[in-house]
């Protein structure tokens, strides 16, 4: 409940500062989980039983929701970020230029004041939209989410630093170099930050997403620049023409990361041929846009602008889906397979159809009888591809089993040790849950699961670190290698305390039920 909730705390948050387009989808899928959860908690609160019909078609229906919240907060944050980040200096900039400004002139106070307001407000939606993509999004790296929460409280603290400095700089009457490099000095820091945070961003959210987001979003500046030449409006082209180029060098941005990050030869050629072809698309769309700007009256700069910006999407979209992972490029492949025999030659016709047998024939052949049905011993893999018990808010191991058998269910163990290991290890943990909690078992098995379980965290970290050992994608890799890293310990400590634990009951006695609230929380 708590995961839930925290979902929709998240969902909430992104609902004010979002495009409109996400907000109403956003909020009714917030609706719809919170009456969903009341009326489990009110099933649970009249003690229906779990399994039952109507607790089942909640939960169903309640995994949906959340599922599509889920996808849903993952577009709009990363629109958000492909909005507030496009333009990271622009407001410090102004800061610094309004903290110069001289004191002969007019509305000097006030053009500063706004300026300080513009930069605080700039701030705190980076910020903001950042701890939003660090929480919100699909990100499994729990180092990334730390940096950039880490980074964004950095950020946070270095504004108001930033700001002081500028008043300095603007109530100094003789422009002291001392002062003014004080201000650049915080405001390179403050750059450096952001600059950090944008790329640890652009870690944590999928590539091929952002470019799309980026994507919508210049065909959105390529129709409000359409609306600005019918109204013959100079400084709303501006504005949007510079929209575009900005977000064409974040996407430029983000595909050399790609390149970088990458050891697949295949694919990072690809992504290079079509980066270089976009790229050339991106000087002619300038110029054309500059002249468009100087007479947007004119019909053969408009044109000649179409072309251009036509060619620079088109580009944008070769991009992207080099850029796709191949999960998505196998389903397009599949999509347009033809089942059209019709190219075949007419001579290899089908062989013709044999006769119906007569009723002579059909009674004087009786048919032999049915054998019967072979009796199927379940294998492993079928034994542990079974659901866990749904857990209680007071069982936390038997909720983390669950979550994992949840996460591994829809992968199939056949030729596949890791997920085979995987769900083995999810119905041990349910098991030593039951173990700990005294509703079943003896101390040796306590102490057989807890080995078990520590031999199967050493093969599953042998079998994470072949697959990082081939992984081409170095991010992930590092990121594989860290986590593995971190199960034998993990494993280590479990034996030890549930060995120690063991030897607190009686030799081969069960386990009491009626442990203290302290011994559950040791365990």
């Amino acid at each position: 409940e708590f995961a839930i909730r925290s979902l929709t705390k998240i969902g909430r948050q992104l609902v004010s500062i979002c495009e409109l387009s996400y907000r109403r989808d956003i909020l009714e899928c917030c609706l719809n989980i919170d009456n969903l959860l009341a009326k489990y908690k009110d099933l649970l609160r009249r003690r229906l039983p779990i399994n039952g019909p109507e607790c089942v078609m909640i939960s169903r229906c309640l995994s949906s929701h959340i599922y599509q919240l889920q996808r849903r907060l993952q577009e709009a944050i990363i629109y958000q970020v492909s909005d507030d980040f496009m333009d990271i200096t622009s407001t410090i900039k102004t800061l610094r230029q309004a903290s110069l400004i001289s004191s002969n002139e007019l509305s000097r106070k006030e053009l500063f004041q706004a300026t300080v307001q513009e930069f605080i407000n700039h701030s705190s939606s980076l910020i903001q939209t950042a701890r939003l993509a660090a929480n919100g999004t699909s990100c499994r790296s729990k180092s990334t989410i730390e940096t950039i929460n880490t980074t964004a409280a950095q950020i946070s603290d270095l504004t108001p630093q930033v700001i002081y400095a500028a008043r300095i700089v603007f109530g100094d009457p003789n422009n002291s170099p001392t002062t003014q490099e004080h201000f650049d000095l915080l405001s390179d820091q403050w750059l450096t930050q952001i600059e950090y945070l944008r790329s640890q961003i652009d870690e944590a959210i999928p590539s091929d997403e952002f470019v799309k987001a980026c994507e919508e979003a210049i065909i959105h500046d390529t129709q409000q620049t359409e609306k600005a030449i019918a109204d013959l409006n100079s400084s709303i082209i501006i504005d949007s023409t510079s929209n575009i180029i900005r977000r064409a060098n974040r996407i430029l941005l983000v595909t050399y990361q790609e390149i970088e990050n990458s050891e697949d030869s295949t694919f990072t050629t690809q992504l290079q041929n079509a980066s270089d072809a976009f790229k050339e698309t991106l000087s002619p769309m300038i110029a054309a846009a500059k002249q468009l700007a100087l007479s947007p009256d004119n019909k053969i700069a408009h044109s000649q602008w179409q072309q251009t910006n036509n060619e620079l999407i088109d580009a944008i979209g070769n991009v992207r889906e080099a850029l796709q992972p191949l999960t998505s490029n196998l389903i397009n492949e599949l999509e347009h397979i033809s089942f059209n025999h019709s190219s075949r030659s007419a001579s290899r016709s089908p062989p013709p159809r044999p006769p119906l047998p007569s009723d002579e024939e059909l009674s004087a052949s009786a048919a032999p009888p049915r054998p019967p049905l072979p009796i199927l011993e379940p294998t492993n893999d079928e034994i542990y591809d079974k659901d866990l018990p749904i857990p209680q808010s007071n069982q936390p191991i038997l909720m983390a089993a669950h979550d994992l058998h949840m996460n591994i269910k829809q992968y199939s163990s056949h030729d596949n040790e890791l997920i085979a290991l995987a769900k083995k290890m999810s119905h041990f943990v349910a098991q030593l849950s039951l173990l700990i909690r005294g509703e079943t078992g003896t101390k040796r098995d306590l102490i057989s699961i807890s080995r078990e379980l520590s031999d199967m965290s050493e093969h599953m970290t042998y079998l994470a670190k072949q697959l990082a050992s081939g992984c081409t994608d170095r991010r992930i890799r590092t990121h594989l290698l860290q986590v593995s890293e971190r199960i034998p310990t993990i494993g280590t400590q479990l034996k030890i305390l549930s060995t120690v634990k063991a030897t607190m009951f009686g030799i081969y006695g069960v386990l009491p039920r009626s442990l203290s609230k302290n011994e559950r929380a040791m365990i």
